[in-house]
């Protein structure tokens, strides 16, 4: 199922079975370069999921730890090649 979000890794996955539903409680990793926000990934990764099964619901934590990375080195290297950079 999460092979039809390209890219997007999951880890640190966990279910909690309750009375009514089922929690799917994971981590979800975004690509630096992947075009969609971290909501955006959350809400499609829930769809697929609700689509299959009505009675579990995914509780997500969408890391772009990756992505604000990258944006700092890149403005750290700007900054050193273009000293005038702002």
């Amino acid at each position: 199922m999460i092979r039809k979000i390209s890219g997007v890794t999951i880890h640190d996955f966990r279910m909690v079975q309750g009375p009514t539903h089922t929690n799917l409680i994971f981590d979800a990793a975004v690509p630096f370069q992947y075009g969609k926000t971290n909501e955006e990934v959350k809400k499609g990764i829930a769809k697929l999921i609700t689509e299959k099964w009505s009675n579990y619901y995914a509780v997500i934590q969408a890391n772009d730890r990756i992505r604000k990375e990258m944006i700092t080195e890149s403005e750290e290297l700007r900054k050193n090649i273009n000293p005038t950079y702002k």
